[in-house]
């Protein structure tokens, strides 16, 4: 996780400092010179002000896939703590139910939700799963 950190430092300080400055710098066309030469270095700006925005959506969606995991990550643990809270009310709902001290509406409604906790557990758990895939990709990574 260390290594994924600095990572991510690296890739986001070479994104700003490439958003701030650009990529590069072309002159433009001399007057007076070759139509055919002129032709030529205004194709050569256009193909570089293309690749230029392509490098900076490409560096836009390793800087984005490099956040998101670190996010999602973040929520598991609340996540375990709440299905264990969650757990901890549906076993003190059985056992009363058990006791004939509830009924067994309780015991349903816990069990509702701590089935919502797992189900919110998974949902992170896929949403960590599907942000690494986005990073794989963005960094050139095929997908089939």
């Amino acid at each position: 996780m260390k290594l994924f950190r600095e990572m991510q430092g690296l890739f986001l300080m070479t994104i700003a400092a490439l958003l701030v400055v650009g990529f590069t710098t072309i002159p433009h066309a001399r007057h007076g010179a070759d139509p055919t030469l002129q032709s030529l270095e205004e194709s050569c700006c256009v193909r570089a002000a293309e690749y230029e925005s392509a490098m900076q959506t490409a560096f836009r969606q390793v800087a984005d896939a490099l956040v998101a995991p670190i996010a999602y990550s973040s929520q598991i643990p609340s996540q375990t703590s709440l299905i264990a809270a969650q757990r901890r009310r549906f076993d003190v709902a059985t056992l009363r139910y058990a006791q004939g001290e509830d009924t067994y509406l309780s015991v349903l409604l816990a069990q509702r939700e701590l089935y919502g906790a797992r189900q919110g557990f998974l949902q992170v758990e896929y949403n960590l799963m599907a942000s690494r895939i986005a990073l794989y990709q963005a960094l050139g990574g095929r997908w089939k």
